[in-house]
């Protein structure tokens, strides 16, 4: 089994990052509004701020109170896409569950929308008119180009349909000449459809979903889920016999950093194409 390392790819996108903006007189500039307290949400956002740190630009955590009505928070947003200073905007997801995430986010200037998630971004993946690729699918594309994988003409299942994960993931993978297939919590046959899959990308959130007993031979798999089992970080594959496999990317380390690095990418893109920075 070979191993599709983000953590070591990541890092390599983090190098050519800082080459391009070590040199700038104006840096990108982030800002992540975070609505309340959310354990997993402190652990993503250490990672994004420390990879800030890294490539050289600014990252603020702009901490909202969760008394906050949605009003409040939408006007907040408002006001950044107004600031020429701020590059790109990210809501940390997920929210309190009395807010409006999906109205939050298409608050955001599109051309400011780094995660990639508005309407308006999604609709150009939907259309294949270019845009910017949420960071997870970015991500994924970015480890399958590394490790010389092709996408065309490939059999390739999604497990999972979430805006965030499942179906931009689909959407980006039919655009590169795939023949996908999406499966979910009401796929009747899951099996059928993981044994024959030239590629899996599991986005679920569940371990062992993806295990010995329904998959086939010599596969690429992409574990993009997120599981705890205790104390310890799991993903989607639960295998034994990973001699099965012909390449996978493990939790943690594999797509997790990927994500992180494609959002900077993604950051990058929206400095680079803000005219009033040059």
């Amino acid at each position: 089994m070979n191993i599709l390392d983000g953590k070591k790819l990541s890092q390599k996108i983090a190098d050519d990052l800082r080459v391009e903006i070590i040199d700038l007189e104006i840096k990108p500039k982030l800002i992540i509004v975070q609505i309340g307290q959310n354990q997993a949400s402190e652990i993503y956002l250490k990672h994004k701020v420390a990879f800030a740190e890294k490539i050289g630009v600014l990252c603020k955590v702009l901490k909202v109170d969760q008394k906050i009505k949605q009003e409040g928070i939408e006007q907040i947003i408002k006001e950044l896409n107004k600031d020429k200073n701020v590059h790109g905007i990210i809501i940390q997801l997920p929210v309190p569950d009395k807010f409006n995430s999906r109205k939050l986010i298409n608050c955001i200037d599109p051309k400011k929308d780094v995660d990639g998630l508005t309407d308006t971004n999604l609709g150009k993946i939907l259309s294949n008119e270019g845009g910017i690729l949420p960071a997870t699918p970015q991500g994924i594309r970015f480890l399958l180009e590394e490790y010389k994988i092709p996408v065309e003409g490939k059999n390739i299942v999604v497990i999972g349909r979430s805006v965030l994960a499942g179906k931009s993931i689909a959407l980006a993978l039919l655009n590169q000449g795939a023949t996908v297939t999406i499966c979910h919590s009401k796929t009747l046959d899951l099996k059928k459809h993981l044994e024959t899959a030239d590629i899996i990308v599991s986005a679920v959130g569940k371990n062992g979903i993806v295990n010995d007993s329904n998959i086939g031979e010599n596969q690429i798999i992409i574990d993009v889920g997120i599981d705890m089992t205790g104390d310890k970080l799991v993903g989607d594959v639960d295998v034994a016999n990973r001699e099965k496999i012909l390449f996978l990317s493990p939790v943690p380390g594999g797509v997790g950093p990927m994500t992180v690095a494609s959002l900077f990418h993604n950051l990058y893109l929206t400095y680079a194409n803000n005219v009033d920075n040059h």
